[in-house]
């Protein structure tokens, strides 16, 4: 599922309705909340959760340079 089709889905299903109190640039552009900061910012998010949860499921030890 691609940004194209979160957009389509929150466009056609009006699931959002900006009411201009807040500026643009945070809460999307051309009311799409996935272009704004808040957007950016929960896509970050969802990144470092699924990363963090990615390297504790592989339980490998953080790697060390060797010692001379």
């Amino acid at each position: 599922m691609g940004p194209g089709l979160a957009d389509y889905v929150l466009t056609v299903g009006k699931l959002v309705s900006p009411t201009g109190a807040v500026p643009g640039w945070v809460t999307g552009v051309d009311g799409n909340p996935l272009a704004g900061v808040l957007g950016v910012g929960l896509m970050g998010a969802i990144v470092l959760w699924v990363g963090v949860d990615a390297a504790a499921a592989t339980n490998d030890p953080p790697h060390s340079s060797p010692e001379h």
